[in-house]
């Protein structure tokens, strides 16, 4: 599937209109207009962070629905599993109550934990492949 069809179909089950998604995602709003209609390729991964979230989708989803992993990449941990769609909705209306200090302050934990992360999964990751390379001796 076409990642901008894909990114149509998330935006309009969330009921977001281009700009909503892109106020929650501190992103342009053309920009995921350029997308949606073919005038440019998938996001780079880090537009593809900010948009996970407010889209209820995993990173990882968003990652290969741009054609970013691998099949190596795809076997992830099964203890990491994205976040439910309906705490994703109570955590922005708190974030929502919140002054723009706090939210500057909540976004640069956000992304030492996504850091973080993917420093867990690379490492699971890493610890597998070299488990079915023992195993394949």
């Amino acid at each position: 599937m076409d990642f901008g069809v894909y990114l149509k179909s998330l935006i309009d089950k969330r009921e977001y209109s281009y700009r909503k998604l892109a106020t929650l995602a501190d992103i342009d709003h053309t920009y995921i207009s350029k997308i949606v209609v073919g005038k440019m390729g998938p996001p780079s991964p880090e537009i593809l962070r900010k948009i996970a979230g407010p889209l209820g989708v995993s990173y990882e989803a968003l990652m290969d629905a741009a054609g970013y992993l691998t099949s190596d990449d795809k076997d992830q941990d099964e203890d990491l599993t994205p976040t439910p769609k309906e705490e994703h909705l109570t955590f922005y209306r708190k974030v929502g109550q919140l002054s723009p200090e706090s939210v500057a302050i909540l976004d640069q934990q956000a992304d030492h934990l996504l850091e973080l992360e993917s420093k867990i999964v690379a490492r699971k990751n890493a610890e597998r492949k070299a488990e079915r390379a023992k195993k394949n001796k």
